[in-house]
């Protein structure tokens, strides 16, 4: 009888969790692409409109592009696209904007299951549904985590963390009778997500914590059993059944254990660092050196904190700071750091889960972190996704214990409160990534300076037509980045085509200054010097494009156009 009350139980709490997520989220099948990576992962991607294949499974296998190697978000993609299309065929259904929405609804299905699986994993880990429904409820919500489910681009992040939550209860089931199949079960769930997005690479120290609490698996450390608290004794059951089980093994023999799996990690790593080199998005030491980067990682490390307890100036792109970090900023951040690991370190034996979670939090973030700086941002929304579950642990478990005999009542009223503000803060959050134009509008009022999101705005403008407003911006972000050669070259585009050619001339001459080989600005200017009549000068410019790029079809289709011209 009780665990029939149990099982019924844990059903309405997966269902509340299911709608409050549908609840929050369900917009975004309305949704329109965001021309920041959506276009280059979908719209203008053959092998992801082409559907699933035999010959675009080989180029998702095979494929660098965008400096990244993760088939498998690749395939979920095509398999979108074969959906849509058939879903056209025979339903007759559209969702969101030229079929966005069927991009959309998926993101939202992984990361619902997202949701669910760590509402599981926590309660089977631990016995207590509470507080493991607390922390899934605060993760399917939370305005941080908006960013890896409305954006389609952010596919692999959704995608990627379906498995390693599978990963984790594989892992516990091989933790409950030890065997090959099933360590083998673990290694390919594991190899799969690795496959989705390289994060996961910090998944076997996860696993290591996992053995400290609340498995119990390190021997003479901790006495994992689960201590009373708001939660019925009953409910603990199932853990303590758990734990002793588990087996009380050294350090050593636990690292051991999981040598294939860092085996794994390490050559995803190595295949990372290839594409990533070979696409140029690793940024140099001479541009960000050791230094800077070490700085921003702990300023931002504790930015994420912050903005976890308060979501607040969210925006899609954080311009990197460079060496223009306070120093004052720099070391406060360095001592809170070292602040809080001392004291997590110092009551892991009383309170595990403050050691676990803070240690949980500081592993998955070092991939993200910018110690290998990719690309120009100093942190991103979308990196909390799996790292906040850290923190969530902390505040889950631990606040329960501090409140003592005032938990109950007042920690469920509490908490309740804490998620209906996060769900009215989620809900507003996604709203901002409806189109380009808002989103980028809501990023350049969040943020100060910011050319990357003056430029988002811009080139979103300028797609829908408000070229006066498109100039504007784009020239915002080239008066506070000269050298920003995108947007420059975007703000010709856009002058040229306002009938504002001497103007576009001399931002596409700027653009070959920083970058002679820039083939682009090269065939863009020679466009205006022949709609100035010089063609002369515009052929010389389509010559030198196609000698930098042969298969710069614009540049040929301008040479084409010179010469049967003069033909005539």
């Amino acid at each position: 009888m009780d665990r029939s009350r149990d099982k019924r139980t844990l059903f309405i709490m997966s269902l509340a969790l299911v709608i409050v997520t549908l609840a929050v989220y369900w917009q975004v099948v309305n949704f329109d692409y965001i021309y920041y990576d959506d276009d280059s992962y979908v719209l203008t991607n053959p092998a992801v409109m082409d559907g699933v294949n035999l010959r675009s499974v080989h180029w998702a296998l095979t494929s660098n592009y965008q400096s990244n190697w993760h088939p498998l978000t690749w395939m979920s993609l095509m398999l979108d696209t074969s959906f849509a299309k058939i879903n056209s065929w025979t339903l007759d259904l559209q969702l969101g904007q030229q079929g966005a929405g069927t991009y959309h609804l998926t993101n939202l299905l992984l990361h619902i299951a997202n949701v669910l699986l760590l509402f599981l994993l926590l309660y089977k880990m631990t016995g207590y549904k509470w507080r493991a429904a607390f922390v899934a409820a605060i993760f399917a919500i939370h305005p941080l985590h908006v960013e890896s489910v409305a954006w389609i681009a952010e596919r692999k992040d959704v995608l990627s963390t379906l498995f390693w939550l599978l990963t984790m209860l594989l892992y516990l089931d091989y933790v409950r009778q030890p065997s090959t199949k099933r360590y083998g079960l673990v290694a390919l769930a594991f190899v799969l997500g690795l496959m989705a997005k390289p994060m996961l690479v910090t998944l076997p120290l996860v696993l290591l914590l996992m053995d400290y609490w609340p498995l119990a698996r390190l021997h003479g450390l901790y006495n994992g059993k689960p201590k009373k608290g708001p939660d019925s004794e009953q409910e603990c059951s199932q853990a303590t059944e758990l734990l002793s089980s588990a087996q009380n093994l050294t350090p050593v023999t636990l690292v051991k254990e999981k040598l294939p799996l860092f085996g794994l990690s390490a050559v995803s790593c190595a295949v990372t660092l290839w594409a990533q080199n070979s696409g140029g998005a690793v940024a140099s030491l001479s541009t960000y050196p050791i230094g800077v980067r070490v700085a921003n990682a702990a300023v931002v490390s504790i930015a994420y904190i912050l903005k976890t307890v308060r979501p607040s100036d969210l925006g899609v792109i954080y311009r990197h700071p460079g060496a223009s970090l306070p120093v004052w900023q720099v070391v406060c951040s360095v001592l809170a750091l070292m602040g809080v690991s001392f004291a997590a370190i110092r009551l892991a034996r009383s309170a595990p889960y403050l050691a676990v979670g803070w240690l949980w939090y500081l592993i998955t973030l070092i991939p993200v972190i910018g110690l290998v700086q990719v690309g120009y941002q100093a942190m991103a929304d979308r990196y909390t996704y799996v790292p906040m579950t850290g923190l969530l642990l902390m505040v889950g478990w631990g606040i329960p214990r501090l409140m003592g005999a005032w938990a109950g009542r007042t920690l469920a009223i509490v908490a309740c409160m804490v998620v209906a503000g996060m769900a009215l803060g989620c809900f507003r959050q996604v709203g901002y990534w409806s189109d380009g134009v808002n989103l980028y509008s809501h990023t350049v009022a969040v943020t100060r300076d910011n050319p990357n999101a003056e430029f988002g705005l811009g080139s979103a403008l300028y797609r829908d037509g408000d070229k006066d407003r498109a100039i504007k911006h784009l020239r915002e972000a080239v008066r506070i980045a000269p050298e920003y050669d995108i947007a420059r070259n975007y703000l010709g585009v856009a002058l040229a085509s306002s009938g504002m050619n001497k103007e576009a001339v001399a931002e596409f001459m700027q653009v070959l200054r920083h970058s002679p080989n820039n083939d682009g600005a090269r065939t863009n200017l020679g466009m205006a010097l022949m709609q100035d009549g010089k063609l002369n000068e515009a052929t010389q410019e389509f010559q030198k494009a196609l000698r930098i790029n042969p298969l710069n079809k614009q540049a040929q289709a301008g040479l084409d156009a010179i010469e049967g011209r003069n033909w005539k």
